[in-house]
């Protein structure tokens, strides 16, 4: 698939959709979209030179051709940021952490010219707080890299459930296991629908021969079809 670097009008009013885990959050400015290999054409747009921060919610990101401009949370406080170093001293916005509040459920990052012209408009769109669970016959577990892998059998009905922090029960889009013992491999042609564990997701965790250290990506969504994605360790790791 080829890649282009330019980016398109899209790009620069686009909207993050981002797993809450707390009162900060981290944006990835420059995490890859189209391919997997390539980082997103944000990373052209917010390159430059002599960043530095304003306030508490304003950073000053001069162009590469030292034109001021300034990038602006207009409902949050940037905590802090993080730049990639490109050739010739120049600079690349790499991430932000966000201070948001408990109450605010979207994030509007602003850049302008120094004129004050609107150059670009990203979205934050943040999930409540969740808490993820492993589902056995009718137990819920909490997946948590700090305790054991809940004992079962592979007659036990077994899924994924997400619920946010007031209690309200989330959909499960897909997920997905991970091995981190290897660095190919595929069990099956299909990520798995829902939250429901295929046979052979539960064969593959209970074989205990072929490792047993998984992370595992989640997609929910919440009763509007807005959709997000975590990774997490699933539960703690045996090291043998």
């Amino acid at each position: 698939m080829f890649c282009s670097g330019v980016f398109a009008q899209a790009d620069l009013y686009k909207t993050f959709y981002i797993c809450r885990q707390s009162d900060t959050v981290n944006l990835e400015i420059n995490k890859a979209s189209y391919c997997y290999w390539k980082a997103s054409p944000l990373t052209d747009f917010f390159s430059g030179v002599f960043f530095k921060r304003v306030d508490q919610s304003v950073l000053k990101l001069p162009t590469r051709s030292y034109k001021d401009r300034f990038l602006k949370c207009e409902n949050c406080e940037i905590v802090n940021y993080s730049v990639n170093r490109l050739n010739a001293g120049q600079l690349s916005l790499k991430g932000l952490d966000l201070l948001v509040e408990p109450a605010e459920k979207t994030v509007f990052l602003t850049t302008t010219s120094k004129s004050g012209d609107t150059l670009s408009r990203l979205t934050v769109l943040l999930s409540p707080k969740m808490t993820f669970y492993l589902k056995i016959n009718d137990e819920m577990v909490k997946i948590d890299p700090s305790v054991p892998l809940p004992e079962f059998r592979m007659e036990d009905k077994l899924s994924i459930v997400a619920r946010a922090e007031n209690g309200e029960k989330m959909k499960v889009v897909d997920h997905f296991f991970r091995p981190v013992d290897a660095f190919i491999e595929k069990y099956s042609n299909d990520i798995p629908v829902g939250g429901k564990l295929a046979d052979w997701e539960k064969s593959r965790i209970l074989d205990k021969t072929r490792g047993n250290r998984f992370a595992i990506r989640i997609t929910f969504s919440d009763a509007t079809g807005n959709e997000w994605e975590t990774n997490m360790q699933f539960f703690k790791w045996e090291w043998q």
